[in-house]
């Protein structure tokens, strides 16, 4: 950071206005003590002065600030270059007190030579200058994000700029407020403002209703709420195979706050839209800076990343031990994820060897094939996709312009945000957690209302769901997204409905259904119509079929192979409660065998389900065609038998 001296054309007079303590001078060439030596001999009540060099270039503390917690004091160093520049850099204030800090060796690559033999005497220097009452005292800022401050509305904070709510200000005690992270990395240069907000709303004229786009711009803007509306660390999992708009989708996300090139065309270390990183100390890296803010993390491509990253979903960092045998501060952060990767999370999971992820990890990561959220959000819509190749064209060109126009939407929505706040006299914290709520029970209702049941946690993931509803409803108003409220309605309706239908919300029950419907399907269309007077059916054969009665008959290892379950009685009670099972003896889940199937099934009991639920219009193409055999009608009592193929 640096700044220009060119009010003060005489050096000297602007150094003379610095805060240097007693004792102490300034000037163009150095830094100095003041030593007195006692009184001259001809004159008493004079005293002799000597001038010690300390620094080669005058050099002064300009501020000092500490973190919201009091802690993490620093010190703002101030010098003059040859250019007549001022220069500065923000050092611990510990670093004045203790001997083996890499202070001086800091300096001295900055241009700032400190004598050796006064290094001392410089520290003593640096101590006495902090005291002066002239030095302003400033706020630091670790962290991303909306942040309480003690004013009645959160102010937020990006690298670049600090938003505060018209009104509010600063307790008396600070001077300014200034974003200094724990850790500076490359990445935080990638928050910054290329283009006006109507030049980055112009990007979007071909494709700003898309679902995938909407998606992306919503969830940008939604995340610095997350922390305030009680969501956890977690976010939305894009999956499915490539070039369906995932990797745009994260562009848009990431466009809205900074720098937002696909990695693949422009992997710099300060695009926000990044690679996963498949190790804990590269995850920790990826997330902890943008705490209080969204992080877009493109292709997961391996299982070790997605591991790390239920590991590091907790918000903080491993524990670690430092040289002199302490604990180390942990890093810890807020972070809502947009990813995508080819493979479901659940997918993901199955690799590291677990079964299905657990009701925690589903809710915190909601996992959403993307041609199922296209397609059901399209039908909402009603607008269809343009064809294949305009819509490439269009991506395309989408993706080359957000590489080039940037950052402008979330600092205007916070700002329009929080004039709203103040001139409806609402805090913005309540305003938040009110809509939200509102949001999560009207998804709620309308699931109940067309006769579906959720579960506990089916209700808690769709708060995520909620408040990408609540704050996209204020991003239309605010006018800072290229589409409307019908847009934000479609986006989130086929979001809560695909991650709803997704196999890991799937209730065991469902499960069973689920599978016996897919295997009647799967093998219905293999199979033909055979003699029912055949003799025994051949071994393997899927099912049987009594057309006149609507049923879909299943022995006991049929039905095994069917649920892909053992436990004949539990899947039973599963048909049954679904209404799928006939029983002719209500004692009983088991029938008898029609006397249709006799010849074919001699002995036992078979389970008759209902066939419209399994196959539906499909049991009309086993209706036997009209002939007679010997003068008698056949039977409607036909067995589906495998199609023969021609040796």
């Amino acid at each position: 950071m640096s700044e220009t001296s060119d009010e003060a054309q005489d050096a000297q007079g602007f150094l003379s206005r610095q805060p240097v303590p007693a004792g102490y001078r300034l000037s163009p060439g150095g830094t100095y003590a003041v030593a007195t030596a006692g009184p001259r001999r001809r004159h008493a009540d004079e005293e002799r002065s000597t001038l010690i060099e300390l620094a080669d270039r005058p050099i002064w503390v300009s501020g000092k600030a500490r973190d919201p917690d009091g802690k993490r004091w620093t010190l703002e160093l101030s010098w003059l270059t040859d250019e007549g520049e001022v220069q500065q850099q923000r050092i611990p204030a510990s670093a004045i007190n203790a001997r083996q800090s890499s202070l001086i060796d800091d300096l001295a690559g900055a241009g700032v030579l400190v004598s050796p033999g006064a290094i001392a005497q410089f520290r003593e220097y640096l101590f006495r200058a902090q005291r002066q009452p002239a030095v302003p005292l400033d706020l630091l800022l670790p962290k991303l994000g909306l942040q309480g401050q003690g004013g009645q509305h959160p102010i937020f904070v990006l690298p670049q700029e600090i938003i505060v709510a018209p009104g509010d200000r600063l307790p008396d005690v600070y001077a300014r407020l200034q974003f200094a992270p724990d850790r500076q990395t490359p990445v935080l240069e990638g928050y910054r403002q290329v283009g006006s907000l109507a030049d980055w709303l112009a990007e979007f004229d071909e494709l700003g209703r898309h679902p995938m786009v909407g998606l992306g711009l919503l969830f940008g803007l939604c995340a610095p709420f997350a922390q305030i509306a009680g969501i956890g660390n977690g976010g939305v999992h894009l999956y499915g195979q490539s070039s369906v708009g995932k990797t745009t989708a994260l562009q848009a996300c990431a466009s809205v706050a900074g720098q937002a090139a696909d990695p693949e065309w422009l992997p710099s270390p300060s695009n926000l839209v990044q690679r996963w990183n498949a190790t804990v100390n590269g995850m920790e890296l990826q997330l902890a800076p943008h705490s209080g803010m969204a992080v877009q993390l493109d292709e997961i491509g391996s299982a070790p990343a997605l591991y790390n990253f239920y590991q590091l979903c907790g918000g903080s960092s491993r524990t670690r031990m430092a040289a002199d045998q302490s604990q180390q501060a942990s890093a810890t952060w807020h972070v809502q994820v947009l990813s995508s990767g080819e493979k479901s999370l659940s997918e993901y999971a199955q690799d590291l060897g677990a079964t299905r992820l657990t009701a925690g990890v589903s809710v915190r990561m909601l996992d959403i094939p993307v041609e199922e959220f296209v397609e059901r959000a399209q039908a909402l819509s009603g607008q269809p996709q343009p064809a294949a190749d305009e819509l490439a064209d269009q991506v395309r060109r989408l993706k080359t312009r957000l590489a080039f126009t940037y950052g402008s939407a979330l600092p205007a929505f916070m700002r329009a945000l929080l004039q709203e706040c103040v001139e409806a006299d609402r805090t913005l914290p309540d305003a938040v957690r009110e809509d939200v709520q509102a949001e999560h029970e009207r998804l709620c209702q309308e699931v109940l209302d067309r006769g579906d049941v959720l579960a506990d946690t089916q209700r808690r993931g769709l708060h995520r769901v909620a408040l990408l509803a609540a704050i996209g409803q204020w991003a239309v108003e605010m006018q800072v997204v290229p589409f409307g409220l019908d847009t934000v309605y479609h986006v989130t309706r086929a979001l809560r409905d695909t991650w709803l239908a997704t196999e890991v919300n799937v209730s065991p029950d469902e499960r069973v259904l689920r599978a016996v419907k897919a295997y009647a399907q799967a093998h219905f269309h293999d199979l033909s119509c055979g003699d029912a007077h055949a003799g025994a059916p051949a071994q393997g054969r899927p099912y049987f079929a009594v057309h006149a009665r609507g049923l879909l008959a299943f022995s006991d290892d049929q039905l095994r192979r069917a649920s892909g379950s053992s436990n004949l009685a539990a899947v039973g009670k599963v048909l049954d409660r679904a209404g799928w099972l006939h029983r002719d003896d209500p004692h009983r889940q088991r029938s008898s065998v029609p006397a249709e199937l006799r010849e074919q099934v001699p002995g036992g009991r078979l389970y008759l389900l209902h066939a419209q639920p399994l196959v539906g219009d499909l049991m009309a193409l086993l209706a036997p065609p009209p002939i007679a055999r010997d003068g008698e009608s056949r039977s409607d009592a036909l067995a589906i038998q495998p199609r023969r193929r021609a040796p």
